[in-house]
């Protein structure tokens, strides 16, 4: 086992396009792929180790033995760890960091927002006034952006990681590389589309980077005051929201609500992709 190293030279305007795409794309997304692979196996085998560890009840040879494992199996995974890093060394000029910085944007804007989260349903027909003057209800589940990546990626310039159920996707200067199933491929920027607006969600409380634009109750009259027959009709507030669309090369669509009204205003005056 060792560490896969990978040498990425970039030149303004050589390199831009969609020919920009690394020609050491496959072979990074395998080292990646034979990354993860050992990453789980080595995982499986801790476990397993540690659950052996209960052979100390049975018998002192037995737990013995069960220990010298358990030592054995954490030596691999401390192994995997630190020698099956996929090494990317960027070299680029300028003018070229500069067209990766542009297209890269709407992500890194995207970091900055203190809540994130991902649309996953709606549901429509529902009595406004038992339901905060909405008559569509949005399902949705917390996510995150991290100013980090994943084993086994080791950059050597500094990336972000969109965590979403099942997938991630980590956003490096000259591509975007998506794990999901164990498996790595290679997204070209060209080919991710996006759009963004604006949306109001009502909450309880504002998160602290929102804006508050309105205000009602959990049940509401039809002048959409509150409903006095309720004794418990707390508050809400209503918060513009951004909404943030993005297709991922036709592998991944989704909908993401960023609670940073001023970060969703600055990916608004970016050029859409779409």
């Amino acid at each position: 086992m060792s560490n896969r190293l990978f040498f990425l030279d970039y030149h303004y305007p050589q390199h831009v396009g969609p020919t920009a795409y690394p020609g050491a794309a496959q072979a990074i997304c395998r080292a990646v792929s034979q990354g993860l692979a050992f990453h789980r196996v080595s995982s499986v085998v801790l476990i397993l180790s540690v659950v052996g560890l209960l052979s100390f009840f049975i018998s002192l040879r037995a737990g013995v033995v069960a220990f010298g494992v358990f030592c054995c199996a954490a030596a691999f995974k401390v192994g995997v760890l630190g020698l099956l890093g996929v090494r990317l060394r960027y070299t680029m000029d300028q003018n070229w960091r500069n067209y990766a910085n542009t297209r890269m944007a709407p992500f890194t804007y995207m970091s900055k927002s203190s809540r994130l989260w991902e649309v996953t349903g709606s549901s429509g027909g529902h009595d406004r006034k038992y339901n905060a003057g909405c008559s569509i209800q949005l399902q949705r589940k917390a996510v995150r952006v991290a100013y980090s990546v994943p084993f086994p990626f080791k950059p050597n310039v500094k990336a972000y990681t969109l965590y979403l159920p099942g997938a991630k996707f980590v956003f490096l200067p000259d591509c975007v590389c998506m794990i999901q199933g164990g498996q790595c491929t290679a997204l070209h920027y060209e080919h991710i589309k996006w759009s963004i607006g604006m949306t109001r969600f009502v909450e309880s409380s504002a998160p602290n980077d929102s804006r508050v634009v309105g205000q009602t109750w959990q049940y509401v009259n039809k002048q959409g005051g509150p409903d006095r027959r309720f004794a418990y009709n707390p508050a809400l507030v209503e918060c513009a929201y951004g909404e943030f669309s993005v297709n991922f090369a036709n592998y991944r669509r989704t909908k993401l609500l960023l609670s940073g009204t001023r970060v969703a205003e600055c990916i608004i005056g970016l050029p859409s992709s779409t």
